[in-house]
């Protein structure tokens, strides 16, 4: 997936609506740091998964419990739910030159998960960008998530492949990449010419012993 395409979509929509947007959604692949300094400037609220969010809306490792997006994560105290305490935020450290937030727990050595968990770490430790609109963009997505809000996204997805999906009625129809795309694609047309034609032939299926 593309990265950095966040500015020069807000532009677009700026210029096709000729008004700014309150929200938009938009997949986590498609934002960064600048992209969302540039949204906030133009009092629009991003509202995009983080990339746990992103794998815990996915389904990925969904029956690891170790996994950091299937921990759940409180927004305001600020702590990652581990399958035995809480992680909670211990500040922000200075990580190989960069500010970070690093979560971990006091508890974490006498966790029964620990060998699972942390393996060979005396500790679980998550360090993420400390920079505020990543949290704020998290708070955002779980409150519209919430409110039903980031679901409508789906509507008006993928540009080509939404019209596909939803006026043209391919229901079926997944993004795997275009060459995979390109054979569901030609899969779907052939099926929807066939239903045509029996339909304009008024041909009935014929059983055959």
């Amino acid at each position: 997936m593309i990265k950095k395409t966040l500015i020069p979509i807000i532009d677009d929509v700026i210029s096709n609506l000729g008004k700014t947007p309150r929200y938009i959604l938009i997949d986590n692949g498609y934002w960064d740091i600048k992209s969302l300094e540039y949204a906030y400037l133009r009092n629009i609220i991003p509202i995009i998964p983080d990339i746990n969010q992103s794998k815990y809306r996915n389904g990925t490792n969904a029956t690891n419990q170790y996994s950091k997006h299937n921990m759940l994560f409180h927004p305001v105290e600020e702590y990652y739910k581990c399958p035995y305490d809480k992680m909670e935020n211990t500040g922000i450290h200075k990580i190989k030159g960069e500010n970070k937030r690093v979560f971990k727990s006091t508890k974490c050595p006498e966790c029964p998960f620990h060998d699972k968990c942390a393996k060979n770490s005396k500790y679980r430790v998550f360090y993420e960008s400390s920079h505020p609109l990543i949290l704020e963009m998290r708070k955002n997505f779980i409150a519209a998530v919430e409110l039903f809000l980031y679901k409508y996204r789906g509507i008006f997805s993928e540009g080509g492949f939404g019209t596909l999906k939803n006026a043209r009625e391919y229901h079926d129809l997944k993004r795997r990449g275009k060459q995979k795309a390109d054979i569901d694609l030609k899969i779907e047309a052939i099926v929807d010419n066939l239903i045509k034609i029996r339909n304009h032939l008024k041909a009935t299926l014929i059983t055959i012993p």
